[in-house]
């Protein structure tokens, strides 16, 4: 199947079952323009029905992640902001893992994005921040809601009434990011990442997102009679059987290797 051609967005293919996603503006340092929200909405529509894919790469050229919203676009239209939302939930919602794979400076909506991610490795080089607040403006796309779970409503309160950058190694304590990663290493690590989730079965991840996720939302009891709904009902027993055959095959593969 051949992908549409984006203005501000390539999509790569490492494996059939693994897209990444490439911000490509690097004139505007990747800022989230119109033609960028469009681009990365139609990409997130288009592989949501994407059956192979497993898991997806955010990142961008450059060396910028994403400078944040385009104070230079002085004719957004009226639905700009709403757009901006939309784009956050519709990357959070994707059925499929997201990695953001944050290559350079991340500002403002660049965090916001990164943040709808569900994995998040970042440059030892860079910074996460919410400057919105210098401009008399708030991260009003989704950064309040998605921010605090993570870091806690002290933190949260901090890194946006500050509006100070946080860098990577503070950003993987406070829990902002799950890796910091040298910066020539950064793709080399978000791929094998990706492969990893990528090797097990795609019903199964895709089910632990959505448990996860929505469990957030729910009570205990709540939680657990959903978790056993979607376990339950996330695979045919065939697909079930060809999974377990396949780790016993790798299993004894192992097996083999240990006794040499």
């Amino acid at each position: 199947m051949t992908d549409p051609t984006f203005e501000t967005l390539r999509l790569d293919w490492p494996s059939d079952a693994i897209v990444r996603l490439v911000l490509d503006r690097q004139d505007s340092g990747n800022a989230l323009g119109t033609q960028l929200i469009e681009d990365l909405r139609a990409a997130a529509a288009m592989l949501r029905f994407r059956s192979q894919v497993k898991v997806a790469i955010l990142t961008a050229e450059g060396k910028f992640f994403c400078a944040g919203a385009d104070l230079k676009e002085t004719d957004k239209p009226p639905h700009w902001l709403w757009s901006l939302r939309d784009l956050m939930d519709e990357i959070e919602g994707l059925p499929f893992p997201v990695i953001a794979a944050i290559n350079g400076i991340c500002r403002g909506g660049g965090t916001e994005l990164a943040l709808a991610a569900d994995l998040r490795l970042i440059a030892t080089s860079t910074a996460m921040g919410l400057p919105e607040i210098r401009f008399g403006a708030l991260p009003a796309a989704g950064g309040f809601n998605r921010l605090v779970p993570l870091v806690g409503p002290a933190r949260a309160k901090q890194m946006i009434m500050t509006a100070e950058p946080v860098p990577a190694t503070e950003a993987v304590r406070i829990g902002l990011a799950e890796e910091a990663v040298a910066d020539a290493d950064l793709q080399t690590r978000a791929l094998a990442l990706a492969e990893q989730i990528a090797g097990h079965a795609g019903y199964a991840t895709r089910a632990a997102k959505l448990i996860i996720d929505r469990s957030m939302q729910l009570s205990v009891s709540d939680g657990l009679a959903w978790e056993y709904q979607v376990v339950d009902t996330m695979a045919t027993p065939e697909e079930r059987t060809e999974e377990v055959q396949k780790a016993m095959a790798a299993s004894a593969t192992y097996a083999k290797l240990f006794k040499r």
